[in-house]
């Protein structure tokens, strides 16, 4: 799909200068790692809840006192420690010692001490270690074996594993055996008994090892014995044959020299062929008078009987008509007839000498030719021998390099066979070691003389920390459980999105509005309007006009009110006197056709697959300077038609007749048509309900919006609900109260200005802007306008305070 650019300038939202800067947003606007809980978060929440707090936390805090206590007197433990030095089973291994391997890199003497601490601990060396009398002789054990006749479940062996703890020492070759229990006298009896018996059966083991791997090498060296010997037969079958010659350092290969002779024949013969189909073809081009006469032929033509007839003929016609001539003259009839007999000798002559020529040609043309088929025949005899030979030579190639392969293979059956020997005789010397391990008790276990727990110096601190995390964790809790969109600093703390506005639910509206989303045109005096002419302002000064000339309206899901948002601000855009385009841009579930009954069924579907031209679809409605265009047909495939050359001509052509176009997309998070738009327009509006928008939803929209590099200027927090004591509700009772006062003032106290003086004032205060700001773009006639207004109203306030006084 193609990504779409701003329509000013190559690099996705880019304005005229280049890359927008990014709006001020307001002190802790920056979304907080995580949820974005500050420190002041938690403290609110703690005092809200603080009762509740300190219960829970004194409530913990003597519940670790009193079971510390119960502890100490009921099951204290002691432990006892032995160390076992692991410093390698390589002298145990065969292969790796003949290979000079004795020596493990770190992570593999880590990983050989881990395994043998699941050896230590395995049942066959717990039930040995049970065996012995040390360990009989405990009060633990004479304790179990009491339990066990009372309930026959219990098992010595589960038991004895539950007191022991086995773990490697990082970093050494070092195992550590523990064992913990309420008497400290048994411990040591317990933990050198199972070193003892863990030492012997890793002996055993290894011993046992050695003898399955003594049979194992005794197996396959006679298996290598035959193979070796099978190999030497198959070797002498191949010498048979093959040429004795060949089995000589440096041998001749009669084939080859038979193979080169036939080569070098063959292409002689093939030069000779060429040479004579040269010859061929040349004759059997050639004209007979085009023939050269050689000297045989010359001989052979002079020596032809019928010819020598003609020319003496001819001689003897000659003399005749020059005794004619000398005697009557060319004219005579004799002189003429003598004339004509010697033309028709000449023609007869030549005639005659032609159709030997062309016998000769034809002669020449026959022999190149019995000369090219002979040279073709013995080329192909040639040819059919060069076969011959190559394939026995290739198939004494295919022999010998199966005997050289062989060759090889049976030098390293004999190589094996070797090896086998050296490691039997090398499993015989281990055996008959006493010890088949390096593994030794490097300290024996003792009584141990302190309690290792509990301690009351780590359960006091430790109870009084986690019963204030849990009751601080419960407040909080509380606090987060609702993770909805409630107020402005949900968005700029969490979300990390400056507000622009807030707009109240129609339900708190003291006025009577019909439709929510035509609030601006029908109501233009209700506190909603005035959140949209808030909107309007702050995105006025959001960013540079240039750069928020196309805006997209969307949000993060169906429901969330970008409709009402969309055709609200367009609304009062144009009530501030700019031209302003609205295009439905959601051809999923368009909604200004049900707003607007004027609109055409043709729209921005038809123009963006070329039906149509934006001109052709615009419709006026009944609000001054706001164009309507309405989404059209359902295209089947929305999202590839936005990403079509085509948005891009209509956002200029649209830039090109309009002060603001505003588009009313479908949902970011529920379809892709409106992240296509995002890549187009010049910044987006994120539109999310209270109480009804997730946190974690909306950050899901500004993560995408973000990835495509899509600029978003704020968001719209709509439909908030006022309740007593709650947000909004002072400001809501402020609006309305001021506004009945406003009403009070009599029409003639208010200050207006006539309208040259009203232009003046414009230009003065326009002067102060631009001296306050040097950008010229950052303000115009509305922005000044509303600033007179704003003048006019505070004049009002002062002529009715000084009334009252």
């Amino acid at each position: 799909m193609t990504t779409l650019t701003s329509a000013t300038g190559s690099a996705p939202l880019a304005g005229a200068g280049g890359v927008w800067p990014a709006p001020a947003r307001r002190p802790g606007g920056a979304p907080a790692a995580g949820w974005g809980f500050s420190a002041a978060d938690v403290l609110r929440a703690v005092r809200s809840r603080l009762i509740l707090v300190l219960f829970i936390w004194l409530l913990i805090v003597g519940a670790t006192i009193g079971l510390t206590a119960l502890w100490i007197q009921y099951d204290p433990e002691f432990r006892s420690t032995a160390y076992v030095k692991v410093e390698s089973l390589d002298a145990g291994d065969p292969m790796t010692e003949q290979r000079g391997g004795g020596t493990r890199s770190p992570a593999e003497l880590e990983m050989l001490v881990k395994d043998q601490a699941v050896v230590v601990t395995s049942a066959d060396v717990l039930t040995d270690a049970l065996g012995m009398p040390d360990v009989k002789g405990t009060v633990w054990y004479r304790d179990l074996v009491a339990k066990q006749k009372d309930d026959p479940s219990i098992d010595l062996v589960t038991e004895l594993n539950s007191i022991l703890s086995v773990a490697p020492i990082p970093n050494t070759s070092f195992l550590q055996v523990q064992v913990s229990g309420k008497v400290p006298a048994d411990l040591p009896l317990i933990a050198n008994a199972v070193v003892a018996k863990y030492i012997d059966k890793v002996n055993e083991l290894q011993k046992t090892r050695y003898r399955g791997e003594l049979d194992r090498l005794t197996k396959e060296t006679d298996d290598s014995r035959k193979l070796l010997e099978t190999q030497n037969d198959t070797l002498d079958k191949l010498r048979t044959q093959l040429p004795a010659s060949m089995m000589t350092a440096g041998g001749i290969n009669p084939i080859s020299e038979e193979m080169a002779t036939v080569r070098g024949l063959k292409t002689e013969l093939e030069m000779a062929k060429l040479g004579r189909k040269q010859v061929y073809e040349s004759l059997k081009e050639m004209k007979p008078e085009e023939l050269p006469v050689t000297a045989e032929m010359q001989a052979s033509i002079n020596a032809d009987p019928v010819l020598l007839d003609l020319r003496s003929r001819l001689d003897s016609a000659r003399s005749y008509l020059e005794q004619l001539l000398s005697r009557y003259g060319p004219n005579h009839r004799e002189a003429k007839n003598a004339t004509t007999t010697i033309q028709a000798l000449t023609d007869r002559l030549n005639s005659t000498t032609m159709d030997r020529l062309t016998d000769f040609r034809n002669q020449m043309v026959q022999t190149a030719q019995n000369d090219y088929y002979q040279a073709q025949e013995q080329e192909q005899r040639l040819a059919e021998r060069l076969e011959t030979v190559e394939a026995q030579q290739r198939d004494l190639d295919a022999k010998y390099a199966r005997y050289l392969r062989d060759l090889e293979e049976r030098d390293r059956l004999n190589e094996n066979y070797r090896g086998y020997l050296a490691q039997r005789e090398y499993l015989n010397m281990l055996l008959r070691r006493e010890k088949a391990v390096r593994i030794t008790q490097y300290q024996r276990a003792q009584t141990p003389t302190k309690r290792h727990s509990p301690q009351w110096i780590l359960n006091v601190p430790v109870g009084i920390a986690i019963g204030l995390m849990l009751a601080v964790g419960l407040a909080v809790l509380l606090e987060v459980m609702d993770t909805s969109v409630r107020t402005p600093r949900d968005l700029s703390r969490h979300v990390g999105l400056s507000v622009l506005s807030s707009i109240p639910n129609v339900d708190d509206e003291e006025m009577e509005i019909g439709q929510i989303e035509m609030a601006s045109i029908e109501s233009p005096h209700s506190i909603i309007a005035e959140t949209f002419r808030q909107l309007r302002t702050n995105l006025f000064f959001s960013a540079p006009v240039e750069h928020q000339g196309v805006l997209l309206v969307t949000s993060n899901g169906a429901h969330d009110g970008k409709t009402t948002v969309a055709v609200n601000l367009a609304a009062a855009v144009a009530m501030s006197g700019r031209r302003v385009l609205l295009i439905d841009a959601n051809f999923r579930r368009p909604s200004l056709k049900r707003l607007f009954p004027v609109l055409k069924e043709t729209g921005l579907s038809n123009v963006l697959i070329g039906q149509s031209k934006l001109s052709d679809v615009i419709v006026a409605s009944e609000v001054p300077g706001l164009d309507l265009v309405g989404s059209g047909p359902t295209p089947p495939n929305p999202a590839e038609l936005l990403g079509s050359g085509y948005l891009r001509d209509l956002i200029a052509d649209a830039r090109s007749r309009y002060d603001q176009v505003i588009f009313d997309g479908p949902p970011a998070l529920l379809v892709s048509d409106a992240l296509v738009l995002a890549g187009a327009v010049d910044g987006v509006v994120l539109v999310c309900r209270f109480r009804n928008t997730s946190r974690g939803a909306l950050i899901r929209a500004k993560a995408q919006l973000d990835a495509i590099n899509a600029r978003v200027l704020g968001a719209v927090l709509n439909a908030i609900q006022t309740t007593r004591g709650g947000y909004f509700r002072k400001h809501y009772r402020a609006f309305y109260d001021y506004k009945a006062d406003e009403e009070e003032v009599d029409a003639p106290t208010k200050r207006r200005l006539p309208d040259k003086e009203k232009s003046d004032e414009v230009a003065a205060i326009g002067d102060q802007l631009e001296a306050m700001d040097p950008t010229p773009a950052s303000h115009d006639e509305n922005e000044i306008a509303d600033q007179i207004a704003r003048e006019n109203q505070k004049s009002a306030r002062g002529d009715r305070d000084d009334e009252k006084g």
